[in-house]
């Protein structure tokens, strides 16, 4: 997935909301921290991690952010001096010059932020494509109070998503489908998918029309719900190179279903 052009990424911004702006400011800042604290990036007896701003409108932006050394950055991050309590305002390329780290580090810091720049990169893209918070699947979840098995960073992260209509990361989509695996499991007392005649040679027998069946399996996802195609493909008894040239054609229009791909995961969109 090719990154969003500095054009692409401040338009994007521009058409969420201020709750939607607000969840996603205070997601990058939270894993700004933990990379700090992870990563061991600072001595902990001489500066800590306080703060993190960034000016979406770089270079043009009415609050303009400045590193100490003066220079106009797009990314300010706030440290505190522990013996001194001062408060020292830096951008990404000025760790080693200013805080005797080696560059080594410095580097790894602009890596951690390119890398976190690109998860929100993806957020943007899902919601330019019209894709909003799985809220009937978190619903059922919340219902069963199974959410309460996730990190208790992710339930933050999961409530104000929910809250502001954000679209969701992978890896979150991908705990709230085992999750609610889990529960159909227990509800069912078996496998969720499982089909339901003799398989073959394979292992398991395709269905007569897999097509139509994975269109019906689709209407039971809410709008831009996350399609497993991994687990279909089981389902169906087709490869998941198959079922993903399947979904390829549902992106048109022409059918009662109708999905989107993003960034290499398939969504329903209609």
């Amino acid at each position: 997935m090719a990154d969003l052009t500095k054009k692409e990424r401040q338009t994007l911004w521009e058409e969420l909301t201020d709750q939607q702006r607000e969840a996603l400011t205070r997601h990058k800042k939270y894993q700004l921290q933990s990379m700090f604290l992870t990563a061991h990036f600072l001595e902990a007896d001489k500066w800590q991690f306080v703060d993190f701003k960034e000016d979406p409108h770089y270079p043009n932006g009415e609050e303009k952010l400045y590193c100490r050394c003066g220079r106009q950055v797009k990314y300010q991050f706030i440290l505190l001096a522990v013996e001194s309590g001062e408060l020292l305002a830096l951008g990404s390329t000025h760790f080693a010059q200013h805080l005797g780290v080696s560059e080594a580090v410095a580097a790894q810091v602009r890596q951690g932020l390119h890398t976190i720049d690109r998860g929100t990169d993806l957020i943007l893209r899902q919601v330019a494509a019209g894709l909003h918070f799985p809220k009937r699947l978190y619903q059922k979840l919340v219902k069963e109070q199974s959410e309460k098995q996730l990190p208790a960073e992710t339930q933050r992260r999961l409530a104000a998503f929910a809250k502001a209509d954000l679209p969701i990361y992978e890896e979150d989509q991908q705990s709230l489908l085992a999750l609610a695996a889990s529960v159909s499991t227990k509800e069912q007392g078996n496998r969720p998918w499982q089909p339901r005649r003799q398989p073959g040679r394979s292992g398991v027998l395709p269905r007569d029309n897999p097509v139509e069946a994975l269109i019906a399996k689709i209407r039971q996802l809410e709008i831009g719900e996350l399609v497993p195609s991994e687990e279909w493909a089981v389902y169906l008894g087709h490869s998941p190179t198959v079922i993903r040239r399947w979904l390829g054609l549902l992106e048109a229009n022409r059918f009662s279903v109708q999905v989107k791909q993003v960034a290499g995961e398939f969504f329903r969109i209609r």
